[in-house]
């Protein structure tokens, strides 16, 4: 996961013979950031960024990608037609906790915190 691109970098190979970078109907974007939109090669917009910076956010979050597949194929029928898994119960528990508006609420025990880590990682793992 490229934290830089939010879905939209490629890697091009220029055709020596054609001397373009792009291509029509090029897939463009990093597979496990990427749009639904941009999946099923429908029209992109500023919201199809929207959605890319979504996943790099589910990433930093959970150390998981929104969809993991075993093939590229996979990959971009689950981001065009699958919803995304929720953010587990266990750490939106505690990234509340540490956000609590009065500081005696937050969860300033690191060894609660790591309990509160351990239950979203074995929520992920159940899934």
């Amino acid at each position: 996961m490229n934290v830089l691109d939010f879905g939209i970098a490629k890697v091009v190979e220029p055709d020596d013979d054609a001397g373009e970078l792009t291509a029509d109907a090029a897939l463009l974007g990093t597979p496990a950031s990427m749009a639904p939109e941009r999946a099923r090669g429908d029209a992109v917009d500023a919201r199809s960024d929207v959605c890319g910076l979504g996943a790099v956010l589910w990433y930093a979050l959970t150390g998981q990608k929104v969809f993991p597949a075993p093939s590229l194929s996979a990959l971009l029928m689950k981001h065009a037609y699958e919803a995304p898994r929720p953010v587990p119960a266990a750490l939106e528990a505690l990234a509340l906790r540490c956000l609590a508006k009065d500081p005696a609420e937050r969860c300033a025990d690191g060894r609660r915190r790591a309990v509160g880590l351990a239950e979203a990682e074995r929520e992920l793992g159940e899934r």
